[in-house]
């Protein structure tokens, strides 16, 4: 009897053992099966937490080169424009904006003491708002690829004249030239119109933003606008 009680004894205490032994190595092996699983949560997680501060709002400034028609007229654009992310792909904003252009028909005389510019000036300038809905291609921490499209409110001033020309009329031996303008067309102006546009910004870790954007627009005086500039802003993110 006290043969058999030693033997479960020493069962006991060998079976405790291999127990203790046995559940370390499981629990070590779970951990290191499970580490590419703990460690893909972990990142999805920080992801999706990266996602909920993820650009909601925007504010930009545009500063680009433009041309006014045909590209006979040259000038400069100035945008303003706040925009909103519904989500990450689509987003609203509302935009004010100007352009100036201007343009010449050179015209150089002599005379026996000096010589002189008598060219014809004139210049085309507008300011107008609107509302665009944009796509956004790419819209990572440090990178916004988007297209924009919407409609705009303009008010034109213009000098230039629809038909001019320049003569020298040999009957009155005058030495200047005669200027003849005709205006087609009123000089200020309401229209409406539609704008196009792609942009690229950089963000840095601080939220500046830095890229480059081009388009058109086209209203209803037939007056078309290209550019293209340079685009410096300021994202805004909140934590849902």
């Amino acid at each position: 009897m006290k043969l058999i009680t030693a033997l479960v004894a020493v069962f006991l205490f060998f079976f405790n053992g291999f127990r203790i032994t046995l559940t370390g190595y499981l629990k070590n092996l779970l951990m290191r099966k499970n580490l590419p699983i703990m460690l893909f949560v972990f990142i999805s997680i920080s992801a999706d937490g990266l996602a909920q501060k993820n650009l909601k709002n925007n504010f930009n400034l545009y500063f680009g080169r433009s041309f006014h028609g045909t590209g006979d007229l040259s000038g400069i654009c100035f945008t303003a424009e706040y925009g909103h992310f519904v989500d990450r792909k689509l987003e609203i904003s509302g935009n004010i904006t100007s352009t100036m252009h201007w343009g010449s028909f050179g015209l150089f005389l002599n005379s026996p003491s000096q010589s002189y510019d008598a060219s014809l000036r004139y210049g085309t300038a507008g300011l107008q708002a609107g509302g665009k809905l944009g796509f956004a291609f790419l819209n990572q921490p440090n990178h916004i690829l988007k297209a924009q499209g919407g409609s705009f409110v303009r008010y034109q001033s213009s000098s230039l004249p629809g038909q001019y020309g320049v003569t020298f009329p040999p009957a009155i031996n005058y030495p200047e030239p005669v200027f003849t303008f005709r205006h087609e067309e009123r000089q200020n102006i309401f229209t409406v119109g539609y704008t196009v546009g792609l942009s690229y910004a950089f963000v840095t870790t601080r939220q500046w933003m830095l890229g480059a954007k081009a388009g058109f627009q086209n209203d209803t005086n037939g007056d078309v606008i290209t550019y293209y500039g340079i685009v410096f802003g300021k994202r805004l993110s909140f934590e849902r």
